[in-house]
């Protein structure tokens, strides 16, 4: 019997970008981060799908770890644009303070000086860029390490997926030659009876029966 003070259990809500499928249990959590548009997630993850059609369960691991590999490969790659791009004021500062300071024609009047910084720094954007990207290399090469590690792993997936195909592919031609072959030997038309002999005319020979 059941108790009716006993508390129900909540069910998790889920985005309504969830796919809807019976192996959830393959879906669980997206590996979205706060900030990130889990709607877009989804939306790629649906695009794999309706590429590749999976066919069984390890199928649709495989895309699975394809949409999670895609999308980590897309966060690292727009990481490595965030971190050229912090610190660049700081960079910045120090490089057109050493610029100016080897200016020996620099002017003194406050008005020309602007005109002149502006100068010096439209002429020195590669060597702001250079000293910019020495100041963040460190932590780019990780961001880099993990990015051929995502890409590697993506590619190994994409070429189990190709094989898996190429050797399920394979059997099925095998099968279907095995039966092509097996239909190839029965005869088309089955042995029978010879048919009745014909006299000179061409009718069939019948036996009259005299009537008494």
């Amino acid at each position: 019997m059941t108790n009716s003070n006993q508390p129900k259990r909540r069910r998790r809500a889920r985005s309504p970008d969830y796919p809807s499928t019976g192996l959830l249990v393959f879906l669980e959590p997206p590996p979205v981060l706060p900030g990130e548009d889990a709607s877009r997630y989804w939306a790629h993850y649906h695009n794999l799908v309706a590429a590749i059609e999976p066919k069984n369960s390890m199928e649709r691991i495989w895309v699975r770890d394809i949409a999670d590999l895609t999308w980590e490969i897309l966060r690292y790659r727009r990481l490595k644009v965030a971190i050229t791009c912090f610190g660049r004021e700081g960079v910045t500062d120090s490089v057109m303070r050493r610029l100016v300071e080897e200016d020996v024609g620099f002017p003194k009047s406050e008005r020309r000086q602007n005109k002149r910084y502006q100068e010096i720094y439209k002429e020195n954007q590669e060597l702001i860029r250079a000293e910019l990207f020495v100041s963040r290399l460190d932590d780019l090469e990780r961001v880099e390490r993990l990015l051929a590690s995502a890409e590697s792993r993506r590619n190994a997936t994409l070429r189990e997926i190709e094989f898996h195909r190429a050797l399920a592919a394979a059997r099925l031609r095998k099968a279907s030659d095995e039966f092509l072959a097996q239909i190839e030997n029965v005869p088309v038309v089955p042995e029978s009876a010879e048919p009745p002999s014909r006299d000179a005319g061409g009718d069939s020979k019948v036996t009259e029966t005299s009537t008494s």
